[in-house]
């Protein structure tokens, strides 16, 4: 089948609202198969930056915060991925623009920091919902 005909079949089987199957149109198939492995090896080949004990995660995400990086570990992101990355910790206080002498001694540290500035920003939510009252 060459690739006029598989378009006509294609054509005909959407003018019918017929749900294409991979029996129905076999060149589709290996069309979106090949694809799907360039997507794959796109993927496979975008830049990541290490995080210590964790997954990496994609550069995209940690380059719009290299400023912070830069002030709390006076390396670059290049200079700080290839010394292996940054640990949780770390990179959670980069993205979150937190200064590195604020950083908590460990995760649940951060997490019980975070509970209680939640816990603060409901309460004065509450105060200010009644005072409107």
């Amino acid at each position: 089948m060459n690739e006029r005909e598989w378009r006509e079949q294609i054509d005909e089987h959407e003018s019918n609202h017929h749900e294409l199957s991979p029996e129905d149109c076999p060149v589709l198939t290996c069309r979106l198969a090949a694809k799907i492995r360039e997507l794959e090896g796109r993927l496979k080949r975008r830049r990541m930056f290490p995080i210590m004990d964790g997954p990496a995660v994609p550069w995209e995400a940690m380059e719009q915060h290299e400023g912070q990086a830069q002030q709390n570990h006076w390396q670059s992101l290049q200079e700080l991925a290839s010394r292996g990355g940054l640990d949780v910790l770390e990179a959670w206080c980069v993205v979150d623009a937190i200064p590195f002498r604020d950083c908590p001694d460990n995760v649940s540290q951060l997490w019980e920091d975070y509970a209680y500035h939640w816990n603060d920003l409901v309460r004065r939510a509450e105060a200010d919902a009644k005072a409107l009252q």
